[in-house]
């Protein structure tokens, strides 16, 4: 938390995530009608996937986002080695 993705931006993806949502632009061209529908997206990354989505409306010539997220993996906190006394095996 409070660090950027090493492979991909958070905010990034949000933004992809809208995108993907709105008429014209080449995400939209890009994402599948499934995922559209959906307003849920699945990014890949080298460091994995990210799952994001978002919810949307056009006002006038104006779109706003009601809603975005993404699921974030669980990441490794600690690594370490327990030594165990014969005497309490």
């Amino acid at each position: 938390m409070g660090h950027l993705h090493r492979a991909y931006a958070l905010t990034g993806a949000i933004c992809t995530t809208v995108a993907a949502q709105i008429p014209g632009t080449l995400v939209y061209e890009a994402v599948s009608d499934e995922a559209r529908a959906s307003g849920s997206l699945r990014l890949g990354h080298p460091s994995g996937v990210m799952d994001l989505s978002a919810s949307i409306h056009k006002q006038g010539e104006s779109w706003y986002v009601e809603k975005a997220s993404a699921a974030r993996t669980a990441r490794r906190l600690m690594e370490g080695d327990i030594y165990i006394s014969d005497a309490l095996a």
